[in-house]
């Protein structure tokens, strides 16, 4: 390219004593599309849930209730997640809510019930060969539950819908017992 004696349009002069002056758009715009990515990336699910801790005992005549079982909180109020946990083998749990585990149960009042599971060491056969029929133990993966578990208590405690337990989440630390009788 010849050098014909004209001033490109596209120069630009830097001040002197202003060095680093060229990096401010640079640097603006960098920082904006971080700003729109982390907005754009924000979980609406952790964003718009108030969740408080919810932790309890559940005992049978007193005695901790051992053995694979699950307790489900199902929201009375349509809005609110159902919150679940599984019993350790003193009884207690610790509940969490929604697809992504979140720590805790919204503020709300919940019919309570308790599922049977199968134990990690225990196997069953499968006698019906309709895929449907079969669950798989989602504590362990692969263990598969029978439809309808004998458990060492009244089965009206794991029906959804007439289950007797009742709960109310508040909005701070909740220690929720349940005696089974």
């Amino acid at each position: 390219m010849e050098d014909d004696g004209k001033e490109s349009p596209f120069k630009v002069e830097r001040p002197a004593n202003d060095p680093l002056g060229y990096l401010i758009i640079p640097i603006f715009a960098l920082l904006l599309v971080a700003a729109i990515i982390l907005w754009f990336n924000q979980d609406p699910e952790v964003e718009k849930q108030k969740l408080f801790p919810v932790s309890g005992r559940v005992t049978l005549n007193g005695e901790p209730l051992s053995g694979s079982f699950q307790i489900n909180f199902y929201p009375i109020e349509a809005d609110n997640m159902v919150a679940s946990a599984f019993l350790e083998d003193d009884g207690t749990y610790s509940l969490s809510s929604g697809q992504n585990g979140l720590v805790g149960a919204e503020p709300g009042n919940y019919l309570v019930s308790l599922k049977m599971l199968e134990g990690p060491e225990e196997t069953w056969r499968i006698s019906n060969n309709d895929p449907s029929k079969i669950k798989i133990n989602p504590v362990d993966g692969g263990t598969i539950v029978p439809d309808d578990p004998d458990p060492p208590f009244d089965k009206i405690y794991t029906d959804i819908k007439d289950s007797p337990q009742r709960a109310i989440v508040s909005e701070t630390t909740n220690v929720i017992d349940f005696d089974l009788d």
